[in-house]
């Protein structure tokens, strides 16, 4: 067996961290009887997954450090357009995100407290802030959200419109791509379909192939999408291709999200 490089480990860190989320989810849902809603957190941004039933007011008080990122990100963003002339992608928004951490990253503690004295502080806040009862029924809340949700979303992954959603999204965050990029974004859809319930070992692989055979073409050593073969009845008129390559203003993720439905092969 050949050596791993750190080059290589880091090229499929994001592959490995949504691989890592599926597993998270299925075994809080599976140990604690939750469920998994997607919120969207920015306009046009990916949505993130958040326990269903959670007050939002629990989530905004831990989130003081991500809110002081947010209140300076538009800024770099601002700048980033002025200079370049379009919305960040993916990889320039995570740079941006990078650079508002850095600049508001407060100085590290002298004194270093327990896991036990971090948790009494953190419940000690929290009912200062809202009350026992918000606390305290948590669990309770969130597994009643659960049943509503398990009521309403049926977890079952159709691995052809996944691979055609899939193949849209990587194109329109990324251009050309690898298959580690559709690993990534087939693990993520697999995580908003299911919400927690246990997922089939090699399910995203099986998306990635049936995106990669019906969906993209090689370009050099990596690939891009087939456009005529991702939006058949589209292309002609080319109308697909203005909210995917021109609608600039919008964000990467709302326009691969609303550039047009695309048809999966036929069976």
């Amino acid at each position: 067996m050949g050596n791993l490089s750190a080059d290589s480990m880091l090229q499929h860190i994001v592959a490995a961290s949504t691989l890592y989320t599926l597993h998270f989810m299925e075994e809080v849902s599976a140990r604690l009887g939750w469920a998994w809603e997607p919120r969207e957190v920015t306009s046009g941004r990916r949505p993130v997954l958040e326990i269903a039933g959670i007050d939002q007011r629990l989530i905004g008080w831990q989130s003081t450090r991500r809110q002081q990122i947010a209140d300076v990100l538009p800024v770099f963003v601002a700048d980033y357009e002025e200079a370049q002339g379009h919305s960040p992608g993916e990889r320039a928004a995570y740079a941006l995100d990078r650079q508002a951490a850095d600049q508001t990253r407060p100085p590290k503690r002298k004194v270093t407290r327990s896991l036990s004295e971090l948790r009494d502080g953190w419940r000690a806040s929290a009912i200062r802030a809202f009350g026992a009862c918000v606390l305290y029924r948590l669990a309770e809340r969130a597994r009643a959200a659960a049943a509503a949700v398990w009521a309403r979303v049926r977890p079952v992954v159709d691995v052809a419109l996944a691979a055609v959603e899939v193949a849209a999204v990587v194109y329109v965050m990324r251009g050309a791509f690898r298959r580690r990029h559709l690993l990534a974004e087939a693990r993520r859809h697999r995580a908003y379909v299911l919400r927690g319930r246990p997922h089939q070992p090699g399910l995203d692989e099986q998306i990635v192939q049936t995106a990669v055979d019906n969906y993209t073409r090689p370009i050099g050593r990596m690939m891009s999408a087939d456009l005529r073969a991702l939006y058949p009845r589209q292309i002609d008129d080319q109308p697909v291709l203005r909210p995917l390559t021109r609608a600039r203003t919008k964000a990467p993720y709302e326009r691969a999200r609303t550039s047009g439905p695309a048809s999966p092969p036929a069976h």
